[in-house]
């Protein structure tokens, strides 16, 4: 019976230690090939960037400056804020409430 727990334990050490190794190189090829994916699609983002960079007319200073505006307008306020507001008194004189007023006006 000691022989049979003997050759048991060595059979399982030997497996595990074959399923580990094999395990392991499955992830260090699943690993590598991620990186080499990741890399590419690096290279053919910074590419296509690039290319439309070419393509892309310059801007003329009116278009920068009201480029910044709006830039300006989104980092106060946000895309979202204006629909989250409930106290009209948060943003006075605002050219966002004056061109979209949180409610609508009154019904005459």
């Amino acid at each position: 019976i000691s022989g049979v727990v003997i050759g048991g334990t060595i059979l399982k050490v030997g497996y595990f230690a074959i399923v580990r190794d094999i395990f392991q190189k499955d992830s260090e090829r699943i690993t590598t090939e991620g990186m080499n994916h990741l890399r590419e699609a690096r290279e053919y983002a910074h590419q296509q960037a690039e290319k439309r960079e070419k393509q892309m007319p310059k801007l003329t200073p009116e278009q920068e400056e009201q480029m910044h505006q709006y830039l300006k307008m989104v980092g106060q306020h946000g895309h979202t804020k204006l629909s989250q507001i409930t106290d009209e008194k948060e943003c006075l004189g605002c050219p966002m409430l004056s061109k979209f007023p949180l409610r609508p006006p009154p019904a005459e």
